[in-house]
């Protein structure tokens, strides 16, 4: 799987909706609530800048990515192929 490929595939999984008792909330995904657990976490750095794009800090990004980049890997196997 191509390089390009791999990344919308996690884009795809990172915007996943959260489900809520009345439905899907498109505004909350998968990608939300794994950067809002970051940015709780531990071992966020309290002087992480945040960019103003997204919101987000730049190390709460890297761990979103990372994440994410870990499900697709997980998915795909080793090789990258399913």
């Amino acid at each position: 799987m191509e390089k390009q490929q791999k990344i919308d595939l996690r884009n795809k999984i990172g915007s996943l909706p959260a489900l809520t008792d009345e439905g899907y909330a498109y505004e909350d995904n998968l990608g939300i609530a794994l950067a809002t657990y970051f940015q709780d976490h531990p071992g966020c750095p309290e002087d992480d800048e945040m960019d103003a794009e997204c919101g987000w800090g730049t190390w709460v990004m890297e761990k979103t990515d990372d994440v994410l980049d870990r499900v697709v890997e997980a998915l795909l196997g080793k090789d990258g192929e399913q």
